[in-house]
């Protein structure tokens, strides 16, 4: 299934209801990783595209965006605790 925020990839196994969650999440990236998300998962213009518009290696794109996956889901884990 595909989603606003996250095109074809729903990265946590998230139902609809989760995304506002997400998006929240996201907020709280540092701005770095925040850009990446955005630019990888939102404008749809590819890997290799993504990057030069990021203005970073692919390589690099993938690390921070593997670092926000994670960030984003200890901020889920963090909030379902509570």
């Amino acid at each position: 299934s595909s989603s606003c925020v996250f095109g074809s990839v729903e990265p946590f196994g998230l139902s609809g209801g989760d995304f506002k969650s997400v998006t929240h999440a996201v907020d709280f990236l540092p701005a770095i990783l925040k850009v990446c998300v955005i630019e990888y998962y939102m404008r749809k213009s590819g890997a290799e595209q993504a990057a030069i518009n990021l203005g970073i290696k692919k390589s690099m794109m993938f690390k921070y965006l593997h670092s926000a996956h994670e960030q984003i889901d200890d901020f889920l884990q963090t909030r379902s605790d509570i």
